[in-house]
């Protein structure tokens, strides 16, 4: 599913995922301080993720197609709503556990609660040694587990499920280990969670900057391309345009939204205004001068019978004033 970038097939493998039972099992084991239990889940999960990790890695080492479609980037870089979305997948899981009927409340916590894809694209990113994307997927594999762990010992505690007698000692330390592992995952997240809001900021203020300059230099945007990442900004514009004082007003309009440091290349294929009319009466008179060779040269086949071909420039004149696309339609007639 990841490889051929299909939705479905990903859902699908979501749903036989092995990995939800031993994560709720250690939530289990923790909340009611079940060591032998904790042990047996952990080593359970241990021996799923290695197996899908191995068996994703090869596959991927394997398969001709080494392009990564949006599943696979969409799983390397986890925020702070993964993690929301893992506690409260996890809540709404172990209820659903508790309950004798759970109806579609588990495939659903399993959908949203992705475990499997994040692996899997750790596998992709081992085969194409890409570490960053490894370390991503797995941090993302790594929150989604820990915090369904979370939510099964927060929900069995509520339920006031009491501890094994003769290791309640143990239980101050087990909770310390607990939350400092929930701190270490949220961290990062936060910080990632950051980056995302602030390059969604950076990417809306440069376009409405870009609108709001061509508007006034009344030039015609033909590409840019916005790096929110590192920074820069590419553009290719068509029309009277000064391009350094285009560059200057863009960097004065970001500087006073925080974007100072914003590098932008600007490449102007005319120096001259861009006339909609005057190009729209250049393709019309192609087109025509392409029908009347074309009429011209069936009457040349047809021996001269011109009331079968007359109606073709007449129509090709008729649309082309009427300024509709011409690309299916003149073939057409």
């Amino acid at each position: 599913g990841l490889n051929m970038n299909s939705t479905a097939v990903i859902i699908g493998a979501m749903l036989i995922s092995p990995l939800m039972g031993p994560i709720v099992g250690v939530g289990y084991g923790l909340a009611i301080h079940d060591i032998a239990l904790i042990k047996k889940a952990l080593f359970t999960l241990l021996v799923f993720t290695l197996i899908s990790l191995l068996t994703s890695t090869v596959y991927f080492y394997i398969s001709p197609l080494k392009e990564p479609g949006s599943e696979l980037l969409a799983r390397t870089s986890p925020t702070l709503w993964d993690v929301l979305i893992a506690f409260f997948g996890g809540c709404a899981g172990i209820i659903a556990l508790t309950r004798r009927n759970f109806s579609n409340v588990v495939p659903g916590v399993a959908i949203a609660t992705a475990l499997m894809p994040p692996l899997c694209t750790a596998g992709y990113s081992l085969a194409q040694g890409n570490w960053l994307w490894m370390g991503g997927a797995l941090y993302l594999f790594s929150i989604n587990g820990v915090f369904i762990a979370y939510a099964a010992l927060l929900f069995v505690k509520l339920m006031r499920i009491g501890p094994r007698r003769g290791i309640e000692k143990k239980a101050i330390g087990a909770d310390w280990r607990t939350y400092l592992t929930l701190l270490i995952m949220v961290v990062p997240s936060i910080y990632l969670g950051w980056r995302v809001v602030q390059m969604q900021d950076f990417s809306k203020t440069v376009s409405q900057a870009i609108e709001a300059e061509t508007e006034i230099s009344k030039a015609v945007v033909i590409s840019r391309d916005i790096d929110a990442e590192n920074r820069r900004v590419r553009m290719t514009v068509a029309g009277d345009l000064d391009t350094e004082q285009f560059i200057a007003s863009l960097q004065k309009r970001l500087g006073s939204s925080k974007w100072t440091d914003t590098h932008i290349s600007v490449q102007s294929i005319s120096n001259k205004p861009v006339d909609v009319g005057s190009i729209r009466r250049d393709l019309q008179d192609d087109l025509a001068r392409a029908s009347m060779q074309q009429r011209d040269e069936l009457l040349r086949r047809s021996g001269g019978r011109r009331r079968h071909f007359i109606i073709v420039p007449v129509a090709i004149h008729r649309s082309v004033s009427n300024g509709r696309k011409m690309n299916g339609q003149i073939e057409g007639e």
